[in-house]
């Protein structure tokens, strides 16, 4: 039930506030998905003979890089999804007999999703029409901006990425107010070369998120 002074507003317009600083902080979360968006109809339009959508032959050929029965769990890991989201996205795979859901032998509570030899056909299929649509879209882009987007892509998705997020998300608060210019020092114990790369993305992480409050 909404609260009384709620109701009151239904139906009201908003008023436009301008908040300082909102247009220099551009929301890469919001342009990422937008690119992927428009990516991703194109593969779907490309994928269209076979009856599968991009998400879908993508899904395929995951099972089948992990050996063609990898168990729910790793998929999910290796897709960096949740085993409910991947129950969701196999259910028409399934019902349609281009995967198998096989219990493990020693483990009844594990699953494995196993490719059929109509899914492995479907995603020969497939695989043709990809490097179709792949080839144009790189022309289009051009190979070092292809490049670069996969390795940028691959690096927000990395754990190292997502490690230093944490770091910098868990030592945000005291930086709120910190000055732009000042340095800040998110090392973790170790000195490898990789803590150091996380390191530096966390502070630019921060450093952002201070200078926006700053303005």
């Amino acid at each position: 039930m909404r609260r009384r002074n709620e109701r009151d507003e239904v139906g009201k317009e908003a008023p436009v506030l301008k908040v300082d600083g909102l247009d220099d902080l551009p929301c890469t979360h919001t342009a990422l998905r937008k690119a992927a968006r428009q990516l991703g109809n194109l593969y779907d339009e490309a994928f269209t003979p076979t009856g599968l959508k991009a998400t879908q032959i993508s899904l395929l050929a995951q099972i089948d890089r992990m050996g063609g029965r990898p168990t729910h769990r790793a998929l999910a890991g290796e897709l960096a999804v949740r085993i409910s989201a991947l129950t969701h996205a196999l259910g028409p795979l399934v019902r349609d007999g281009l995967v198998r859901l096989h219990t493990d032998e020693h483990d009844k509570r594990t699953k494995h999703a196993v490719l059929t030899a109509v899914g492995r056909k479907r995603l020969d299929e497939g695989h043709v029409l990809w490097q179709s649509v792949n080839r144009r879209v790189e022309t289009v882009l051009g190979s070092k901006s292809a490049k670069r987007i996969r390795a940028l892509a691959d690096e927000v998705s990395s754990k190292d990425f997502m490690d230093s997020y944490r770091r910098a998300q868990a030592i945000g608060a005291k930086f709120e107010q910190a000055s732009p210019s000042r340095d800040l020092d998110i090392r973790a114990s170790g000195s490898g070369r990789s803590h150091r790369a996380n390191d530096h993305h966390a502070g630019a992480l921060v450093q952002s998120r201070a200078r926006s409050r700053t303005r």
